[in-house]
């Protein structure tokens, strides 16, 4: 499965969605970003379980508050790997039909959202640094918008070329739509001269 780029999601909700708006797709950062933290996590937790058990082994009894203390220990490590799992599941962008919507998720309760419309989206680019970058074809997306709205930038995306001109392709399909409408519009509003 391609982790970081799903494709026409099925029944996909998030706070703000329009009623009219259709998902095309969802970018998740690449799930290699997550093996620093989950070796340190895992470094946490096993470094108390091998002196626990060496401390056993060797005929010792623990006492019941390093029980108590070590349990606590555990249940805040629990807790911190439930957190940063949590923020890297709901960090995400969403491509739909009329906007680029970046979730990030910061801790457990804070969360932000910025979006493009995908006529203010002027360009979209990608870099790729290093060599792991291009082995395993990830990099940072950087989508630069018109008006007062931040760019968005993307990173650890898998497959940034394949989506920079995903992106610009949507924006451009939808701006062109958008100035045929407003013609017609515009047209349909002026009074006819006979």
């Amino acid at each position: 499965m391609n982790y970081s780029f799903n494709k026409r999601p099925l029944k996909v909700f998030f706070e703000g969605k329009l009623h009219n708006e259709h998902i095309y797709h969802i970018f998740h950062k690449h799930p290699i970003t997550d093996i620093p933290e989950w070796t340190v996590f895992m470094l946490l937790y096993i470094f108390p379980l091998m002196w626990i058990i060496q401390y056993s082994v060797s005929g010792g009894t623990i006492a019941f508050w390093v029980l108590i203390v070590l349990s606590f220990y555990f249940a805040f490590l629990a807790t911190a790997l439930f957190i940063s799992w949590t923020n890297d599941i709901f960090d995400l962008f969403i491509l739909t039909d009329k906007r680029l919507i970046d979730i990030t998720q910061g801790g457990f309760l804070k969360r932000k959202n910025s979006i493009a419309e995908l006529h203010q989206i002027q360009n979209a680019s990608f870099t790729q640094q290093g060599a792991l970058d291009h082995i395993l074809n990830v990099g940072v997306v950087d989508v630069q918008t018109a008006g007062s709205n931040a760019d968005l930038t993307m990173e650890f995306i898998q497959h940034p070329a394949k989506v920079t001109d995903l992106i610009l392709r949507f924006a451009r399909e939808y701006t062109s739509q958008r100035e045929v409408e407003i013609t017609a519009q515009a047209q349909s509003a002026a009074p006819s001269v006979e």
